[in-house]
């Protein structure tokens, strides 16, 4: 992320998966050490989410000022 050549992350998790917990506790270390870089993690669990359009709008506008900054 140093390079800008990622502006940023988004972590999906399935409802299930196991794997899904330790990578976001590992992003919101990242994200310490990275606090104006555009990270994020969605969690599915088979309904609909009612905010994610507007949480994907703020990560892809955050994404947008870390690349231009």
């Amino acid at each position: 992320m140093e390079t800008k050549q990622v502006c940023g992350i988004i972590n999906l998790i399935p409802f299930t998966c196991l794997l899904g917990t330790p990578i976001a506790a590992m992003l919101k270390r990242l994200k310490e050490d990275y606090p104006n870089a555009a990270i994020t993690t969605f969690k599915f669990d088979g309904g609909a989410e009612v905010n994610i359009l507007t949480r994907l709008e703020a990560f892809m506008h955050q994404a947008h000022q870390y690349v231009n900054r």
